[in-house]
């Protein structure tokens, strides 16, 4: 009778495969006596850290690698105190260093790599069988089996501090896809096994020995920047707030010129520590958080710029990743603090900035120019004349002739914060901030702007039709009399009209970004249309608008396209709705609800790929249906006879399984008051297959009403 063995899925061979690679790299690092090898195993463990799905393995894992990692840092750390011919002792040490880098910036999400990192080392040996974590070693605690004692670790939420920055830190975060604070992930997170008043292990280490051993400062700087960007918990107030002040400070005044090569990457190190670590600082809630008062950061600051980072380092362009970093870094500082700080340090690190877009070094001139865009958000700087019409005037200069693509990437991100403030001052001063900004400038940003967004590329592209678009917006919240007498009113209104032509063109590029913001761009465009005499004398551009945000609408397939464009044309109001009409046979008014009826059919047949893409249904079905309410407060009669002969016969012959017979279908006359039901019952039919919105009864009743 023939046997047969047990079948073993190709996962739990795999797996134990990988958790025995681990097992004999430490072995072999235990037996190996010398450094050279013991550097080349450590790079293998780098790149097997990296290609390790963690996340699909039993949990535990990584607890065990990361404590591993400590004994051995541990030992090696000593071996180098007591040795004086360290140098390979030293490679070693920071290769274990590197391997806890490459753990803390790939697996920061996962809840056993904070667990390992909130305790001090004698507190490690949480979840170890009994004894000692100093008399274990890496190979038997490789040995031990955590799945167990880890078995409800995996659904701890664990601190997202990427989610908490302010928008300006990041272009990608910018008006169409800003990001909004996630506190909740930060506050959810406890575990009962540690304290939350235990020094971390790691982080001691770092700023001990970025002070002591100099040969080993650049990568524990390193570790401590991704702890800055990912732990911030582990450096609140009460822990290592002042020691990290103490060493950022200390690096940044050393006058060490025994080795200046190691001595530039030390400094190096430490203002991108500092950057990480001020981004923190410049978030409210972080600081609530971790106990950390306004105050103290602003003396940070003031002894920051009292140090050598900007005396120094900001404006040394021979040193150009120094000054380039330097820029970076006072981009971090953030509105709060930047507002508490005496007027002369402002104006020093304005003016210093200011001068530097005009570098040799394209670094320089890009970071430069972008942290100029982060100032300009600073509520103490939006309603500064003289600061706007400096950075205007900067940023013109820079988009005109500035060659480098880097560079040409931060000024149009630059531009478009800058025009974005242009219509905030707008909207919360009114006509005295137009009367004071001079409009040779504006006329100037919309020609630039204009220029860039026909020659650059699809990336750059994202940013300029934002800027297009609120410099549109510029011009009809201006007064046409104050037009006349500040600029030609012909070459004006010639300027408009390619800007226009130029947004509306942007339309047939692939990149998903632009068509996102395209549609936010031309809502925002249109905004004052219905008062503005120079749209009604030229009724074309109005065309031109809707029929791109029809185009977009109806043809792209990416929900957030759809959702922007079914947003941007509510922006119709009642004197728009006349000019729209004005071809009875091509009415564009006509066309929008066509485009709407098709919406809701194409919705129906939407497949999705993706969680993130049922709430972007849900959004563009909530979406379709206040078009739908907005639109039938200037619907008509004649409108709806139009509409059942192009439309709605069609979508009720393939809706409706009564009739069979598209003949017979045909011959149905449909009243005016059985249109109008259908059409309803037909949408509320659609929204209520959305899961999401059943808890919402009264929605439909509520929008529907008013058909």
């Amino acid at each position: 009778m023939q046997s047969h063995q047990s079948f073993l899925p190709i996962s739990f061979t795999i797996s134990n495969i990988i958790r025995q690679l681990y097992k004999d790299i430490f072995m072999c690092l235990k037996r190996e006596p010398f450094q050279l090898n013991q550097v080349h195993l450590l790079k293998c463990l780098q790149h097997l850290i990296k290609a390790t799905p963690f996340q699909k393995l039993k949990p535990g894992l990584l607890y065990k690698l990361a404590l591993s990692l400590n004994i051995l840092l541990d030992q090696k750390n000593s071996l180098v105190i007591q040795s004086t011919q360290n140098k390979d002792k030293i490679n070693v040490l920071n290769e274990i260093l590197i391997c806890l880098n490459t753990i803390l910036t790939n697996y920061y999400h996962m809840a056993e790599v904070h667990l390992a990192l909130s305790s001090p080392l004698k507190n490690v040996n949480t979840f170890m069988s009994q004894g000692s974590v100093r008399s274990s070693t890496c190979s038997s605690i490789m040995e031990e089996d955590l799945s167990d004692q880890f078995e409800n670790l995996a659904n701890l939420k664990v601190p997202n501090i990427n989610q908490t920055r302010i928008k300006y830190f990041y272009e990608s975060n910018t008006a169409s896809g800003q990001m909004t604070p996630n506190c909740n992930q930060i506050s959810e997170l406890s575990y009962q096994e540690s304290d939350p008043n235990n020094k971390s292990w790691l982080v001691e280490f770092c700023i001990q020995n970025s002070i002591v051993s100099r040969s080993i400062s650049v990568h524990c700087l390193d570790l401590l920047a991704t702890i800055a960007q990912h732990y911030f918990d582990l450096l609140k107030k009460n822990l290592f707030f002042e020691n990290v002040c103490m060493l950022i400070l200390q690096n940044l005044n050393s006058n060490s010129n025994s080795d200046i090569q190691n001595s530039n990457q030390i400094i190096l190190k430490t203002i991108k520590f500092t950057e990480e670590f001020c981004r923190c600082l410049a978030t409210n809630e972080l600081r609530q958080m971790n106990s950390i008062d306004l105050n103290d950061c602003c003396k940070l600051w003031s002894n920051l710029l009292s140090s050598k980072l900007l005396s120094e380092y900001l404006i040394d362009e021979q040193r150009y990743l120094l000054s380039s970093s330097a820029c970076d870094c006072l981009a971090s500082i953030g509105a709060p603090i930047f507002e508490l700080l005496p007027y002369q340090k402002r104006i020093f690190c304005l003016t210093n900035l200011l001068h530097l877009t005009k570098s040799q070094s394209n670094l320089i001139r890009a970071a430069s120019v972008r942290a100029l865009g982060v100032y300009v958000t600073f509520a103490s700087l939006k309603e500064d004349q003289n600061f706007l019409t400096d950075l205007s005037l900067c940023l013109l200069n820079l988009i005109k002739n500035d060659g480098n693509n880097l560079v040409r990437h931060k000024t149009a991100w630059s531009i478009s914060n800058l025009s974005e403030v242009l219509i905030e001052n707008i909207e919360r001063v009114g006509s005295v901030f137009i009367e004071e900004f001079n409009l040779n400038i504006w006329y100037q940003l919309l020609d630039s702007t204009t220029n860039a967004c026909h020659r650059e590329s699809e990336k750059l592209k994202s940013y300029l039709v934002r800027a297009l678009g609120n410099l549109i917006n510029y011009a009809s919240s201006t007064d046409i009399e104050l037009l006349k007498t500040q600029l030609d009113i012909e070459k004006t209104e010639t300027s408009i009209s390619r800007a226009i032509e130029t947004l509306c063109l942007c339309k047939n590029v692939k990149m998903l970004k632009v068509k996102w913001n395209l549609s936010h761009a031309i809502g925002i465009a249109m905004k004052r249309f219905n008062n503005w005499s120079l749209a009604q004398k030229n009724p074309q551009w109005l065309h031109l608008f809707y029929s791109t945000l029809l185009e977009l609408f109806t043809n792209s397939n990416n929900f957030k396209v759809r959702i922007n464009a079914c947003i941007a044309l509510m922006s119709i109001n009642s004197g728009d709705v006349n000019i729209i009409r004005n071809n009875a046979n091509e009415s564009i008014y006509l066309k929008i609800w066509y485009a709407l009826l098709e919406g809701f059919s194409k919705l129906k047949n939407d497949s999705m790929d993706a969680s993130n893409e049922i709430q972007h249904k849900n959004t563009l079905t909530q979406q379709l249906c206040k078009l739908l309410t907005f639109l039938s407060k200037y619907l008509r009669i004649e409108d709806l006879d139009k509409l059942m002969t192009n439309k709605l016969n069609q979508l009720k012959m393939n809706s409706n399984k009564k009739y069979e017979s598209k003949t017979e279908f045909q011959l149905l006359n449909l009243s005016t008051s059985e249109l109008r039901n259908y059409m309803v019952d037909y949408i509320t039919t659609i929204y209520e297959k959305i899961d999401t919105h059943k808890q919402e009864g009264n929605f439909n009743i509520e929008y529907f009403s008013d058909i």
